[in-house]
């Protein structure tokens, strides 16, 4: 456990100031864009007791994509935010399956970021190809009249997809944004317990599939 908390404070520690230097690094030309996000997230996990579940979740919600580029170079700096909210919850656990539609939860959100390395190549006149990898972090918490659920997750991820260029300055964009994460920590509380560990073999894929508008800025 000291070893995963330790984890998770060195990969925050870069995302934070990379987060902060994308924003205002004097990059030659930056690409920002905005759309909607359907999330597809397959998970994998295993309880301290042995009980093994699979389970399969789908949101909908939006994201925001910065690409900054320096000198005209094919790679340059990529970061990614999303904000999803759960809307169906399918959960296998010894051979018994569970569906929610998460109507008697109060509250439900995901938050998360990735940032890392971007790429691009032009195909055509104003078709471009993109895509981004990094460490990236996740984050759910739902909220109901008898429990409260947060996780952290972290992994790897990143985007992929087309860029194209309406004018100058706008462009839409069509894109998925992937992710394999390889560390969870649950938290559970309820009016008689508090409970919270990290997850054995764990693993968890997610594809979610974009829809975006954005500007060029030129410096």
């Amino acid at each position: 456990m000291k070893t995963k908390s330790m984890l998770v404070i060195l990969i925050l520690a870069i995302m934070i100031p990379a987060a902060v230097y994308s924003q205002y690094a004097p990059s030659s030309e930056t690409w920002m864009m905005g759309g909607f996000e359907y999330g597809l997230f397959w998970e994998s996990a295993e309880s301290n007791i042995g009980v093994k579940s699979n389970s399969h979740l789908q949101s909908l919600g939006m994201n925001l994509t910065n690409y900054g580029f320096w000198g005209g170079s094919s790679l340059g700096f990529f970061s990614n935010l999303s904000v999803l909210f759960p809307s169906k919850l399918s959960t296998e656990i010894n051979g018994v399956t569970t569906n929610v539609d998460y109507s008697n939860v109060d509250y439900k959100m995901q938050l998360g970021a990735c940032m890392g390395v971007g790429y691009r190549l032009d195909i055509t006149r104003g078709l471009t190809f993109k895509c981004g990898i990094g460490p990236s972090f996740f984050y759910l918490t739902q909220m109901g009249s008898i429990s409260t659920i947060t996780t952290y997750n972290l992994g790897i991820g990143g985007e992929v997809g087309l860029k194209y260029d309406i004018t100058k300055t706008f462009f839409v964009d069509l894109g998925t944004k992937y992710g394999f994460d390889f560390a969870n920590y649950t938290k559970i509380s309820t009016a008689f317990i508090d409970a919270s560990d990290w997850a054995k073999k764990y693993f968890l894929f997610r594809l979610n599939p974009t829809i975006s508008i954005g500007l060029n800025i030129f410096r």
